[in-house]
């Protein structure tokens, strides 16, 4: 096998995993997007302070 064959078979490999790379990323991002505008709410309730009976 020729060098530049070898060279031109790793080029297109990287080439490849390149766009994967970048195309898994676009999807990432948008599937992070809030798709509606909830507010999450918070039920605790007030603790109270614990105190000393002397």
């Amino acid at each position: 096998m020729k060098a530049t064959t070898k060279i031109l078979i790793i080029g297109c490999c990287i080439l490849l995993c390149g766009g994967g790379a970048l195309l898994s990323s676009k999807e990432n991002a948008k599937r992070s997007e809030p798709k509606s505008q909830i507010v999450p709410v918070i039920n605790r309730q007030p603790q109270r302070g614990i105190w000393l009976w002397v």
